[in-house]
C-alpha cells in the first residue's frame, strides 16, 4: 500500500509553493483572499482540523493556482 500524505502536509506544501512563486503566504493575506479566518487556515495546516469544508479547499486551490485533484493526487503518495 502506497504511503499517503497528510491535508496539514498538502497544505504545507501548497504554503511553500506559494512562497517559491511570490504568492503572500501569511494567514492573514490568504483569509483576505480567500474569505477564510487566519485562524482556520493555522488550524488546518497544522493538523488541528483535518477534516475542512469543500467550500475552504476550493478556495485554498484557486488563491494556489490549482484545483481540488490536488488533495486527491498527493494523498495517494
Amino acid at each position: 500500500m502506497p504511503n499517503s500524505i497528510s491535508l496539514a502536509e498538502q497544505i504545507d506544501i501548497l504554503f511553500k509553493h506559494g512562497k517559491e512563486h511570490g504568492l503572500p503566504v501569511t494567514y492573514r493575506a490568504i483569509a483576505e483572499a480567500t474569505g477564510e479566518t487566519a485562524n482556520n487556515l493555522f488550524r488546518i495546516r497544522h493538523g488541528h482540523n483535518t477534516n475542512p469544508g469543500l467550500r475552504t479547499l476550493s478556495a485554498l486551490v484557486e488563491y494556489f493556482g490549482t484545483d481540488l485533484g490536488y488533495f486527491v493526487r498527493l494523498a495517494k503518495l
